[in-house]
């Protein structure tokens, strides 16, 4: 993903699924630019606080 004027984001597999660390201002510009463009449907995701702590402790615990 690559937000609206600015330079490709760090991308990271999770679970097997692509994530994006971009920070608000870039998820802002991102979707007014697929707003602007009328973009084919879109998902934007934000992990809760609750799961992201969830997701972290099965990850530390993991062996591989």
């Amino acid at each position: 993903m690559t937000a609206a004027g600015s330079n490709p984001t760090a991308q990271y597999r999770v679970l097997g699924t692509r994530v994006d660390a971009v920070q608000i201002p870039g998820v802002i510009a991102q979707i007014q630019d697929w707003i602007a463009r009328r973009d084919s449907c879109r998902y934007v995701g934000a992990p809760a606080e609750k799961y992201t702590a969830t997701l972290k402790g099965a990850i530390e615990q993991d062996s591989m």
